[in-house]
């Protein structure tokens, strides 16, 4: 009788290895899920550059000739 079997000689067959490969699918498809919902700038609290224009108008760091030219520059 053949003592190898269908392992090829190798110790394993195909079936583990195989699982192995679906286990790192399932792990990579996981990460780039989670990258993608994390990184994801469609949240309730993203901050528009106008807000940010309009926050450093009120703290007086420019005044308001400047946020009309740059409110314009953001509008285009």
């Amino acid at each position: 009788m053949d003592t190898y079997g269908m392992t090829g000689g190798w110790g394993m067959g195909i079936g583990p290895l195989f699982m192995l490969v679906i286990v790192i699918a399932v792990i990579a498809l996981t990460v780039m899920l989670i990258k993608a919902i994390i990184g994801s700038n469609t949240g309730p609290n993203k901050i528009t550059a106008l807000e940010i224009l309009e926050e450093r108008f009120a703290r007086g760091e420019i005044d308001e000739a400047e946020l009309q030219n740059r409110r314009k520059e953001l509008e285009r």
